[in-house]
């Protein structure tokens, strides 16, 4: 069954003016992801940062090598950490090509690219979100692929002062695309974005993994709500189509 979380919601829970971070996940076709994806940018104002891992980056192939346990990007710096239990591949992380990469199902999500981050089951990854001038963010949105498809259900916590979790479902199709959106209190300055790779005992999950890619970071303009309304209602028709089928 497909899980759909409407954008709308963002734009009901903004009058909460004690909610530091809103949040969003939209699953469905790669199609219907990836033209989510293009929705939701265009709602930016110029100065927004896009990192799509296709410049400035030496690729490796995923799982058999890395790039070490700490990438630095344009976003800011994804750490490979070991909470206790290292994934099957230890503490690292790689700069993958989809065509080389010896893990199925983690892709590249940039029309004419090939490149992604890749967690290389790491079962837990630290994103320090870094920005300049610290402050110009209002809203954040990254693709993952292959999350939760062998046995992990990936939790995902946004730390900007207060502390919001996101439970993406395990038992996931094998090359899933899921869509995470996340927008902050005018507050909120800095955010750490952490991700764990559990099991549905609770216990780390060492031979699961995934793709990250397309992220932005920027400033949807004020008045807000009528793009995120706009991009809830697009969400909402293919929720209709997805209950149809």
């Amino acid at each position: 069954m497909k899980r759909l979380v409407l954008a709308a919601a963002i734009t009901a829970a903004s009058a909460a003016t004690n909610a530091a971070v809103i949040t969003n996940v939209f699953t469905g076709t790669d199609a219907e992801v990836l033209a989510y994806s293009a929705q939701y940018q265009s709602y930016f104002a110029a100065g927004e940062t896009v990192e799509d891992f296709e410049t400035g980056f030496t690729t490796v192939t995923g799982g058999l090598d890395n790039s070490g346990s700490s990438i630095a990007t344009s976003v800011g710096t994804f750490t490979s950490v070991d909470p206790g239990t290292l994934g099957n591949y230890g503490a690292t992380l790689a700069l993958s090509d989809e065509n080389t990469s010896v893990f199925n199902g983690r892709k590249n999500g940039t029309v004419g690219g090939a490149n992604y981050l890749d967690s290389n089951d790491s079962t837990q990854v630290v994103w320090d979100l870094g920005l300049n001038p610290v402050g110009e963010f209002s809203d954040i949105g990254f693709l993952l692929s292959d999350a939760g498809d062998v046995e992990a259900f990936l939790n995902i916590t946004f730390n900007d002062g207060s502390t919001t979790t996101v439970n993406l479902a395990g038992n996931a199709a094998d090359g899933n695309l899921q869509y995470v959106t996340a927008s902050f209190d005018p507050s909120v300055t800095y955010a750490q974005i952490v991700f764990n790779n559990k099991l549905a005992d609770g216990n780390w999950s060492t031979n699961d993994g995934w793709g990250i890619d397309d992220i932005i970071v920027g400033k949807v303009p004020e008045p807000s709500s009528v793009a995120l309304l706009g991009l809830g209602l697009l969400g909402a028709g293919m929720a209709r189509r997805n209950k149809k089928a």
